[in-house]
C-alpha cells in the first residue's frame, strides 16, 4: 500500500510540476521529487485511521418527512401526463364505440381495471398506432411506479 501511495503522489507531484511550470528552466530532479513524497507520506501517518475517522463523523441527517411528488422524481402519473397521453393516443380504439379487444380506456379506472393486458401490449408496442420510444417510456415507467393517480401518490 505504501509503494501505491508512492508512486500515485510521484505521478501527482510531477504532473504539478509540469503544468505549473516548475521544470521549463531547470529540471527537478528525482531526490526533489522524493522528498516531496517523502513529506507527504510523513503527514498521511499521522493522520487518523479509517475506522477512527468514521467512528467520529456524524451519521447523516435522517430523511425528512417531505413527500416528493411524483414529477419531482420523474414518475409520470395519470393527472400529469398518462391522462393525456391515453386520450390523445388510446380513446380512437378503447372508447365506448369501439372498445377494441374488449377494452375501454376512457379513465383512469379503466386502466386499472386493464393494466395486464395494457402493460404488455404497450411494453411490445403492438398497438393498431405504435407508441413513440418517448410514450412507450413514459407508460412503462407509469406501470413500474404502481399507476400514481395524483402527483402525490408517488411512494419511497
Amino acid at each position: 500500500m505504501a509503494i501505491m501511495k508512492s508512486i500515485i503522489l510521484t505521478l501527482l507531484v510531477s504532473s504539478i510540476a509540469l503544468t505549473f511550470g516548475a521544470c521549463k528552466d531547470s529540471e527537478t530532479s528525482e531526490d526533489e521529487i522524493a522528498g516531496t513524497v517523502e513529506g507527504a507520506e510523513q503527514s498521511n501517518e499521522n493522520e487518523k485511521p479509517a475506522e477512527a475517522v468514521s467512528a467520529s463523523t456524524p451519521s447523516p441527517p435522517k430523511k425528512s418527512s417531505v413527500q416528493l411528488t411524483c414529477g419531482q422524481r420523474g414518475i409520470p402519473s395519470w393527472e400529469s401526463a398518462i391522462g393525456n397521453l391515453v386520450n390523445a393516443r388510446c380513446e380512437k380504439c378503447h372508447s365506448q364505440k369501439l372498445a377494441y379487444m374488449g377494452i375501454l380506456l376512457m379513465n383512469y379506472k379503466d386502466l386499472v381495471d386493464n393494466q395486464e393486458k395494457s402493460r404488455r401490449r404497450i411494453q411490445s408496442n403492438s398497438l393498431t398506432e405504435p407508441l413513440d420510444p418517448v410514450e412507450q417510456q413514459f407508460f412503462m415507467d407509469f406501470f413500474k411506479a404502481g399507476l400514481p393517480e395524483k402527483e402525490t401518490d408517488c411512494k419511497d
